[in-house]
């Protein structure tokens, strides 16, 4: 005899009347978890024998307990927090940020590359398969270059990976920056006995031991120290992450100056009380004060862009273009100042 709530709620139903309202009412099959609030009396035959129906077909057992699922990155639904470095979509061997992979290895026959249609967490996309053979005290790497990128702001770096069960104890990780930073972390402690894809997070106590604000490269090596290694591993979703607009608050502080008001409101109202003549000139002179500012401190080149909207960002790369336009507006701002 069936004694859950939901079970006993189908008998009491027979009678024509249900006035309970369960609490958590749950039988098997695929852990359903059911909610029912009758306070009417049932009064067709067919809700009766659905409820007795689904009561009989779902059987009544506790629940299967699910595993905790991960954390990850990718779940953070705010995009502003997340510096994408690759997600393999292109299938070009370069990355998202202006870089480029490559394989460094001895031999050619010690690692191979290729793109699969297999994606770690989405129905649809690409990944990096990487194939490797290396000989009794050899080393491979596959490499990204990070074209000098700024992140200063993140905390955790994360990324997808499905390995071989004899890759797992040679995998080793590696972050560098242009002034000869550098990380290592072994990834066995980050891997399961599974083959099958994790998520590797490192957090802020490893970050925080590297300066992030000019990296130059991230690394995965496969060091075969006391035996040859073989085997498959496979990469996607390569991502730092940190707090809400992580892209602008780790660049703004590289420029000379910089704004968090698009028109602040007092500056705003001088410029509507002005008459014509003076208007103009307070509007090229808060022109001029964009281009001044919106440069980088060390180069003294002007940005690409800046967004100070609902996804703020700094294009933190320049062009010909901007170059001559920024030329120009000083010559302006020379002669109009005399």
């Amino acid at each position: 005899m069936c004694e859950s709530n939901f079970c006993t709620s189908a008998v009491n139903a027979v009678d024509g009347i249900y006035e309970a309202s369960t609490e958590t009412t749950t039988c098997s099959g695929d852990a359903l978890f059911l909610y029912f609030k009758y306070r009417s009396r049932v009064r067709r035959l067919k809700d009766i024998a659905l409820l007795v129906l689904f009561s009989f077909l779902s059987g009544c057992a506790t629940p299967p307990v699910m595993p905790p699922q991960p954390y990850s990155v990718l779940t953070v639904r705010n995009p502003s927090q997340h510096q994408v470095v690759d997600d393999f979509l292109r299938q070009d061997m370069l990355n998202k940020v202006g870089g480029s992979w490559r394989a460094e290895s001895e031999s050619p026959e010690w690692m191979a590359t290729e793109y699969v249609q297999e994606d770690a967490v989405k129905p649809q996309g690409f990944s990096l398969k990487v194939t490797v053979k290396v000989p009794k005290g050899k080393q491979v790497s596959l490499e990204t270059s990070l074209n000098s990128m700024d992140v200063s702001k993140a905390k955790v770096l994360a990324f997808w990976i499905k390995a071989d069960k004899p890759l797992r104890k040679a995998l080793m990780l590696e972050l560098t920056n242009q002034a000869g930073g550098k990380i290592s972390v072994e990834l066995l402690p980050y891997l399961n006995s599974a083959k099958k894809w994790q998520e590797v997070s490192v957090g802020e106590s490893v970050l925080s031991t590297i300066k992030l604000e000019d990296l130059k490269s991230f690394r995965l090596m496969v060091n075969a120290k006391e035996k040859s290694v073989s085997g498959e591993f496979y990469l996607d979703h390569l991502v730092f992450s940190g707090e809400e607009n992580l892209n602008l608050n780790s660049l703004a502080d590289n420029l000379l100056g910089f704004t968090t008001h698009m028109i602040e409101a007092t500056r705003q109202k001088e410029l509507l009380a002005a008459y014509d003549e003076r208007l103009l000139k307070n509007i090229a002179q808060d022109t001029w004060g964009y281009f001044r500012d919106l440069v980088d401190k060390k180069t003294h080149l002007p940005v690409d862009h800046i967004k100070n909207d609902l996804k703020p960002h700094i294009g933190d790369y320049t062009s010909p273009t901007n170059i001559g336009l920024y030329l120009l507006a000083c010559i302006a701002a020379h002669d109009s100042s005399g």
